[in-house]
């Protein structure tokens, strides 16, 4: 048996071949604008921190990934065994990279969670940190404040 070409073949050979090439142009000009992170929620029974994978997209700075990461973490665990580490309300002031640190002044809303979350305030610093230290291995040391001051135990280095 043999196969004839006829124009209607090469119409939709041609087509089919016209949307494989634009798929595979934007494959490649789109895939790498998104970013897989872990992010670290206390667990409801034992309040350990155990990770979550999520996808957020890819800025064109650390600052920007590390903003976007801060509030997928605000956003709270999409598994049900997980508690929310930061209070919904919480909100990021100011965040800055400089160096191998990081700079990040929350909302005092951090230290008031309107019964939204049974984490205290050193889980979520802690949250925060491994969250941060797990996605950007770069940043050595993590300051937070909370509008402006810092706390107690604002200063979180290397464990």
């Amino acid at each position: 048996m043999t196969f004839a070409w006829n124009r209607t073949s090469t119409v939709y050979g041609g087509v089919f071949v016209f949307i494989f090439l634009v798929s595979l142009v934007l494959f490649l000009f789109f895939a790498d604008n998104q970013q897989e992170i872990v992010l670290f929620f206390p667990n409801d029974s034992n309040h350990r921190l155990t990770g979550e994978m999520r996808v957020i997209p890819r800025k064109p700075s650390v600052e920007g990934n590390v903003t976007e990461l801060v509030n997928d973490l605000i956003l709270g665990p999409e598994k049900l065994s997980h508690d929310r580490a930061l209070a919904k309300s919480t909100t990021i002031r100011s965040l800055m990279v400089r160096g191998n640190e990081l700079y990040l002044d929350f909302s005092p809303d951090i230290l008031f969670p309107e019964g939204d979350t049974s984490t205290g305030f050193t889980e979520s610093l802690d949250a925060v940190r491994k969250s941060v230290r797990f996605n950007f291995p770069e940043i050595k040391q993590v300051v937070i404040t909370v509008n402006g001051e810092l706390p107690k135990s604002g200063i979180i280095a290397n464990p």
